[in-house]
């Protein structure tokens, strides 16, 4: 049994910390949002990325870029250090984010290994998922691990202090996030099987690396025309990652947060007056 990973963890009046909402609570609600509000207006846009991607064969076994991209999202919160709120003790702070999209994209190789998919039938989805997942929280990760430093960018060799300081290769509340996924049905069987094998045998902390290395190469690679074609395909999985994300964590947290949200929830929902921007939640 693995332990459990919180998603949200709050520091009470006392100082001791609080799980507000486990990884699996969270991904649950957030994959509710997606297939039972948003999708209906999305799955158009999704189909064409998928074409776009050449990645038919892929998302038939995996499941919907949108959808993987929501179970991977925060599993970079399950790193120890995280859990025990030791973020902002390292010579940069922690970001769950960037961890995520390096395990996702190891996450994603793996899994269309085990289902036997050739690297040519794989498309763009297995580099572009994780890019999704890794700009989820793009403002922060860019103001704490390149603005404070100086930087325009982050560089990997931020990227390194950061999993040097608080990456040890363990990770928490995988089997558990693999049961709720698979009891959902909402992505393949070989999704839920790799989140399996993360969690009894993590990646090293230079494979993590290697894989943001790889994430950013791609990201810069080909010419104009293609690097355009690549951010709109992932703006198309990461806007109704972040709606998805942001509207679960606001419904989750009430208990600790109260029910005000962000800007994001505010705005999709239609609330202090506003039309709702997004029609399926109308």
């Amino acid at each position: 049994m693995s332990r459990v990973a919180c998603a949200y963890i709050i520091r009470k009046a006392t100082g001791e910390h609080e799980c507000c909402e486990t990884l699996e609570e969270h991904v649950q609600r957030s994959l509710e949002v997606w297939l039972g509000r948003l999708k209906k207006c999305y799955s158009s846009a999704v189909n064409r990325i998928i074409y776009s991607q050449g990645s038919q064969t892929l998302a038939s076994v995996l499941g919907d870029p949108v959808a993987v991209a929501i179970v991977l999202h925060d599993i970079g919160k399950a790193v120890p250090a995280y859990q025990k709120k030791r973020i902002m003790r390292g010579r940069v702070q922690y970001r769950h984010e960037l961890v995520s999209g390096a395990l996702s994209l190891l996450a994603i190789e793996k899994a269309a290994d085990m289902a036997g998919i050739g690297r040519n039938d794989r498309g763009l989805y297995v580099f572009e998922v994780p890019l999704a997942v890794m700009m989820h929280h793009e403002s922060i990760s860019m103001g704490v691990l390149a603005g404070e430093l100086g930087e325009r960018f982050v560089t990997l060799s931020v990227a390194s202090l950061m999993l040097e300081d608080y990456y040890d290769g363990e990770l928490w509340g995988l089997e558990r996030l693999a049961r709720t996924v698979k009891n959902m049905g909402a992505v393949g069987d070989a999704v839920v099987d790799v989140l399996k094998i993360l969690s009894g045998s993590p990646p090293s902390r230079k494979e993590v690396l290697i894989a943001l290395g790889r994430l950013k190469a791609y990201s810069l690679s080909g010419d104009t025309l293609s690097r355009l074609s690549a951010r709109a395909r992932v703006a198309g999985i990461l806007h109704p990652l972040v709606v998805a994300d942001s509207i679960a964590a606001n419904e989750g947290r009430k208990r600790c947060n109260g029910d005000g949200g962000t800007w994001i929830v505010k705005r999709a929902l239609g609330r202090d007056s506003q039309e709702p921007a997004e029609p399926c939640l109308s």
